[in-house]
């Protein structure tokens, strides 16, 4: 009863919720168009290969300090560089209740859309090209081959990427715990964080299980 009456559970689902729906479809995209990328063997695309999928094997304290320096409020590299173009001022990012959020769902985005972009990857590497060749023949366009062809034939790989991805963002946790500890107001306390508080600061074991 504690907990289904708790509005601390509640806030701690409704961020989980709102984390999940910003990052599945962000990590999607970014995923699929460095695949794309690729796949396409544009100049570099050896190295930028490597440059898409090195992020993932970076660890999550390493992440969240290259993050928190970057989003840093009177230093940090995005609010420079932003005051030097003139498009905003001085942004806390990550102590704006209404920002925090996709903060942190764009760095998961970044992290572990390599990842996602080796299934994809593997999955456009798979299509036949004579599918490609037969529609260009037909006078459709590249736009129209990847929207036509390509994308229904990803359908199993985009099925496992969105899969894997909210169970990814449900049980999200490290990222939250390093950089914004919860914060600000509890604004980015997901339900796996509320437990962690629970357990292992308030030693409230019942309520955490």
């Amino acid at each position: 009863f504690e907990v289904l009456s708790s509005s601390e559970v509640g806030r701690a689902f409704f961020v989980t919720a709102h984390y999940t729906i910003l990052v599945v479809p962000m990590t999607f995209f970014i995923a699929l168009a460095m695949a794309v990328y690729v796949n396409a063997r544009f100049p570099a695309h050896t190295i930028s290969r490597f440059v898409f999928f090195a992020p993932f094997v970076l660890t999550a304290s390493i992440v969240a300090i290259i993050w928190n320096w970057m989003f840093q409020t009177q230093f940090g590299l995005v609010n420079v560089t932003m005051d030097m173009i003139g498009l905003a001022s001085r942004t806390a990012w990550l102590k704006e209740t209404y920002l925090v959020l996709p903060v942190i769902a764009f760095i998961s985005s970044w992290w572990v859309a390599g990842f996602s972009m080796v299934i994809f990857l593997a999955a456009l590497q798979n299509i036949p090209g004579d599918l490609n060749e037969a529609a260009r023949i037909d006078g459709a366009n590249s736009w129209q081959i990847f929207w036509r062809v390509t994308f229904p034939l990803l359908l199993p790989a985009s099925t496992l990427v969105i899969t894997i991805s909210i169970i990814e963002a449900m049980r999200v946790f490290s990222i939250i715990h390093i950089i914004t500890v919860g914060g600000p107001s509890d604004y980015s306390t997901s339900v796996v964080f509320y437990i962690y508080q629970e357990g292992f600061v308030r030693y409230e074991q019942g309520m955490a299980s």
